[in-house]
């Protein structure tokens, strides 16, 4: 044990640390629970959790690598440059009771099923039930090039690299302005944050071509609908719905590709399945997530990275261990790389927050009911813009953010983020 904590993960001055809890050796400790990730799945687990549990009825421990939860619902606005990244995000502390909840700040290295412990890069946490809830990797599908040279919205620091380099080629225009390449946008996407950013890009650039003196006509904006990404999902949308997305498109001045996959990546742009190169200077790839490698290295039986669990969300090589948001293949879906949308991680974490809070008091543990409709898919994004326009369109996504805000943070958060709008 570290000479300057107590037997409580406390320093030795009584003042609580954000460090891992220190392992009670003595009969009749409380349960351990760890959670791993503040994205939306697991800040919902850590703040039911924190609203259910009596202090005397377990020890939970939230490990994230950042001290911030980000609202990934608006990293497409802060991409695009509507809305600054402090806008997006809030701190972990203030979501959290520290009497209820510890918050530890680390990186996760690797989860050990059969010791039941995770390794951080500072120490390691004991637990006896673990709820992993770490973010997943893009799916690049094997296209070369994919990884090196284009942008994803990912996280906070992902969109920020975007918005920089948005307004970097726009100033590089000015100085070689035969390179239309430069002002030639290409988005590729299997789900709606594709559509979303390639719209509100739409919405941001003529502002942004003021700023740096670009004439609006010779921007580019290219969508194209992930073809590769379409096949292993199953399921290509409704034709009237794809053609009701190309006309919000036209509307915008935003170019479709349907029916045109992505061969492979270059620095100059995109090379396509019937031999066009395309120039463009920002390649944005949104298509698709796959599960951590965490998890195979632990040992976990995955389906392209991601754990299949049962109607509690559990693992069924493990059942102390809850495996929410993207890493998780949930009970009733057949496509393993079908994207969750953020309001079923939260509802996930609610889900697994309340079988363990039903296992700690020998209850009947709640099974999950699944619905096909909270799958981020090409057709279920495509359905969403063919049952909104304009107005509704905005309140639809508004009521979303809201409804998320509200579930982590209570009308206070909505009150300082989304009214008025401070960091």
């Amino acid at each position: 044990m570290n000479p300057s904590m107590n037997g409580r993960g406390e320093a030795a001055s009584g003042r609580p640390q954000a460090s891992p809890r220190m392992e009670r050796d003595h009969a009749g400790r409380k349960p351990r629970i760890v959670i791993l990730g503040a994205g939306c799945s697991g800040i919902s687990t850590a703040v039911r959790l924190q609203k259910r549990l009596h202090l005397s009825e377990a020890d939970v421990t939230l490990v994230n690598k950042h001290d911030y939860h980000y609202f990934n619902t608006q990293l497409h606005r802060t991409a695009a440059g509507a809305i600054r990244p402090e806008q997006t995000r809030v701190r972990v502390t203030d979501l959290l009771l520290e009497a209820k909840v510890h918050f530890c700040k680390g990186e996760v290295r690797a989860i050990k099923p059969r010791e039941r412990k995770v390794v951080l890069d500072h120490g390691v946490l004991s637990y006896d039930y673990l709820v992993v809830g770490l973010g997943g990797e893009p799916e690049t599908s094997g296209i070369p090039g994919m990884e090196e040279f284009a942008l994803t919205i990912r996280s906070l620091n992902s969109v920020r690299m975007i918005r920089q380099h948005v307004e970097y080629m726009l100033a590089k225009s000015k100085r070689e302005p035969q390179r239309a390449s430069y002002l030639t946008f290409a988005v590729c996407s299997a789900d709606a944050t594709g559509v979303d950013f390639a719209e509100e890009l739409a919405d941001q650039l003529p502002q942004l071509c003021r700023r740096y003196d670009v004439e609006p006509s010779l921007t580019r904006i290219i969508h194209f609908d992930v073809v590769s990404s379409l096949q292993e999902a199953g399921q290509q949308g409704k034709p009237q719905a794809q053609a009701d997305k190309s006309g919000v498109f036209h509307y915008k001045g935003i170019e479709f590709r349907q029916g045109t996959a992505v061969r492979a990546c270059t620095p100059e742009g995109l090379v396509l399945a019937d031999g066009e190169r395309l120039d463009a200077g920002t390649v944005i790839w949104n298509g698709g997530v796959k599960g951590s490698l965490l998890l195979a290295a632990a040992g976990l039986d995955t389906i392209q990275g991601r754990v299949r669990v049962d109607a509690q969300l559990r693992s069924p090589q493990h059942p102390e261990i809850w495996v929410v948001g993207e890493n998780a293949v949930l009970p009733g879906v057949q496509n393993p790389v079908a994207r969750s949308t953020a309001e079923l991680a939260l509802l996930q974490g609610k889900h697994a927050a309340d079988v363990l809070l039903a296992k700690l008091r020998g209850r009947k543990e709640p099974v999950w009911a699944y619905k096909a409709s909270m799958l981020d898919s090409p057709g279920n994004a495509a359905a969403r813009l063919s049952g909104a326009r304009g107005l509704r369109q905005a309140a639809f996504k508004a009521a979303a953010n809201l409804r998320g805000m509200l579930r982590i943070g209570g009308l206070g958060l909505v009150w300082r983020k989304a009214i008025f709008r401070r960091d």
